[in-house]
């Protein structure tokens, strides 16, 4: 005892110090603790209530639905595939549903942009969230084991068409006939069960339809397509690394206006990224300006020139602010 106590009177203030470090430390721990239990709680109650509907072009086996599988089935929980008949219905759906997405294709390499996409976003109220770059190679199947040569009536989407354009041109007797998606087109040859018919699809959709695959890649070089994925809510991010695309509608059909917009860019030093026009002959003709603009500038400058051309424009829209996605995936 008397030892304790001369160690004790010796070390005092330094048995104080330690015992003070644990008591820190213990409340420290004991509060972070806490809190990766409650948010742990959160999650497991968020995930179960929250149910994402995911709008897609159908049937099974279709290119979007591929995409679907290799981008969003897996990264986000409690999803369910939506399939519908065009991409129409896909925008109504996605629009009138809460927790609601859109997948959709938006361009292609070799076919250029899907300009029914376009025009669907002109009086849509959804935004663009994300982009995806997916690599297409497109099959000949058939019903039969058969020569290529004895297909007389090919059936497909117009877009797989246009990318497979240089191997349709061998063959002179073909037939084409256009579906709604490659997916429907896979679906009807396989009922028609003829010598005769063939379409064009995946590798996917063969094994999905019993399909058998005549002819690999016969796509155009260099085959991909971009989709993007959409909401009826703009969900904006911190994140800097994104675009823009503005949408720009003109009633009364003048060129010059067009060109004046773009010199104003150009002089502000603002690179255009991606330019769409197109002309809506309604009642009065209407002149449609899509511009896609990477994030490389001074956003009160670009304010400034965005509120000179609404002078000059019925009404300026934005569709996306989105993050860049650079991979590209080949399908299997």
């Amino acid at each position: 005892m008397f030892f304790l106590k001369i160690l004790y009177k010796k070390f005092k203030y330094y048995f104080i110090y330690f015992f003070y470090i644990l008591y820190f430390y213990f409340k420290k721990y004991k509060k972070n603790y806490k809190k990766k239990n409650i948010v742990n709680k959160f999650k497991k109650k968020y995930n179960k209530s929250k149910i994402l509907n995911f709008f897609l072009l159908g049937p099974k086996g279709s290119y979007s639905n591929i995409a679907y599988i290799k981008y969003i089935k897996n990264k986000y929980k409690n999803n369910v595939l939506k399939l519908c008949y065009n991409f129409k219905e896909i925008i109504i759906k996605t629009e009138n549903i809460n927790k609601s997405f859109a997948l959709l294709p938006i361009e292609n390499t070799n076919s250029g942009s899907i300009y029914e996409i376009y025009d669907l976003l002109i009086n849509s109220k959804l935004y663009i969230l994300k982009e995806f770059n997916m690599k297409i190679n497109h099959c000949l199947l058939s019903s039969k084991k058969n020569n290529i040569n004895k297909i007389i009536f090919l059936y497909s989407h117009s877009q797989p068409f246009q990318q497979c354009s240089n191997f349709i041109k061998k063959f002179s007797k073909l037939n084409l006939i256009n579906t709604n998606s490659t997916s429907t087109a896979m679906k009807i040859i396989s009922k028609i069960n003829s010598f005769s018919v063939a379409a064009i699809g995946s590798k996917n959709g063969a094994k999905l339809y019993n399909l058998f695959i005549l002819r690999k890649n016969i796509n155009n070089y260099n085959n991909i397509t971009k989709f993007i994925l959409l909401s009826n809510k703009n969900l904006i991010t911190k994140n800097f690394d994104y675009k823009f695309i503005i949408l720009i509608i003109n009633f009364n059909k003048n060129n010059n206006k067009i060109i004046n917009i773009i010199i104003l860019f150009n002089k502000n030093n603002i690179i255009i990224n991606k330019l769409e026009y197109r002309i809506f002959k309604n009642f009065k003709s209407q002149e449609v300006l899509y511009i896609n603009f990477k994030n490389n500038f001074n956003f009160i400058k670009f304010k400034k020139i965005l509120d000179k051309i609404k002078k000059k424009s019925n009404y300026i829209k934005f569709i996306g602010y989105y993050k860049i996605n650079k991979k590209n995936f080949k399908l299997l």
